[in-house]
């Protein structure tokens, strides 16, 4: 009997009850399964199946099924998204309804706020597909800076199935989402790119590490420019 993973039930000796390779599979490119089945197994599988997940995967097939898993879970942002907006965009419709002399007319004022929500949706999915490429090339950037081994496209493939750690920002635990990213892609980089997980663990800390310090940086600049701002007695 095969033992499997408690998380992403994937088959943990090669489904033939004895050790042997894994096999090149990663759920979410299953076409036979359900698509949540597919997101959830992935999603649990780069988050808790660490060696066993990443040793599976494979890192060429192009950039479309990866691609797709991140507007999947970019799919799943924008719902609530939607439903925590739809009753803001409403009372904006009916406070211009109660209020003509305050701006245009309410018929087209109301016309420019739904027309603003639905560009909203292919907007935000250009703007994510735009992000993921960005951030791939960052960290493929670190990753040969390091001894990285493969292409751009093993990076990009890391880089998306490693997105579901975004949703470690809804937990109540400060920094969780950024330490859970960071030891994902760890593990991803590390057998995408055929190097040890210290030089992996590097390439992906160093971006997230940099923006913070130059969220920082900028901060501490604007308090600077206000304080320098304020008259003096």
């Amino acid at each position: 009997m095969a033992a499997a993973c408690p998380w992403c039930k994937s088959d943990l000796l090669g489904g033939h009850g004895v050790a042997g390779p894994p096999r090149p599979n990663v759920p979410w490119e299953d076409k036979s399964l359900n698509v949540f089945v597919r997101w959830w197994k992935t999603w649990a599988g780069t988050q808790f199946g660490f060696d066993n997940f990443w040793s599976r995967v494979p890192w060429s097939g192009g950039h479309a099924a990866p691609l797709k898993f991140v507007a999947f879970w970019n799919l799943q942002l924008l719902i609530p998204m939607l439903l925590c907006g739809g009753p803001y965009l409403a009372f904006m419709m009916m406070a211009v309804a109660s209020n003509p002399r305050a701006g245009p007319e309410p018929a087209v004022a109301t016309g420019v706020i739904i027309v603003c929500a639905v560009l909203f949706i292919p907007v935000w999915f250009a703007l994510a597909t735009y992000g993921v490429y960005v951030a791939a090339g960052i960290y493929h950037l670190f990753l040969l800076m390091v001894g990285g081994q493969k292409g751009f496209e093993a990076t990009f493939r890391a880089v998306c199935y490693t997105v579901g750690s975004d949703l470690w920002a809804f937990a109540p635990v400060p920094g969780l989402q950024i330490v859970a990213q960071v030891v994902s892609r760890t593990f991803a980089f590390a057998h995408a790119h055929q190097i040890t997980k210290g030089r992996a663990c590097v390439a992906a800390l160093l971006p997230p590490l940099l923006c913070c310090s130059a969220i920082a940086v900028s901060y501490v600049a604007f308090a600077a420019v206000v304080i320098a701002a304020l008259p003096r007695r």
